[in-house]
């Protein structure tokens, strides 16, 4: 009785497994320098940098789907608004298109071009 017992648990824990919902997301670290930019993903506030998101892609191949806005508001003085922008397949086996990768950094002392 007691092996049973152990057999059923060992086949109830099983091993882990990802499902197929986790293979259409990528985790992406989202940082600034200096720490404490806004940041914000297609238009929706997440949190201040240093931040993790999950975003939606391709099964297994990490490419976006659609198009992924990432920006970064300023903190603090001398800082500048800077965004992102990655832009998945128009169509399926598309070769123009952008991989997400793990890590975004914003260097937020940077100017950009609309920068005055």
């Amino acid at each position: 009785m007691k092996m049973a017992l152990v057999l059923v648990a060992v086949i109830l824990t099983g091993c882990a497994t990802t499902s197929s919902e986790d293979r259409n997301f990528k985790t992406v670290s989202i940082i600034s320098d200096p720490p404490g930019a806004k940041i914000e993903v297609n238009g929706s506030y997440i949190g201040q940098a240093p931040i993790t998101t999950k975003v939606k892609c391709w099964p297994d191949d990490k490419v976006v789907v659609g198009t992924l806005t990432v920006k970064a508001l300023p903190s603090g003085a001398n800082q500048y608004l800077q965004q992102k922008v990655f832009k998945g397949p128009a169509y399926p086996f598309d070769p123009n298109h952008d991989v997400v990768p793990d890590t975004i950094l914003f260097q937020m002392n940077l100017p950009t071009a609309n920068s005055n």
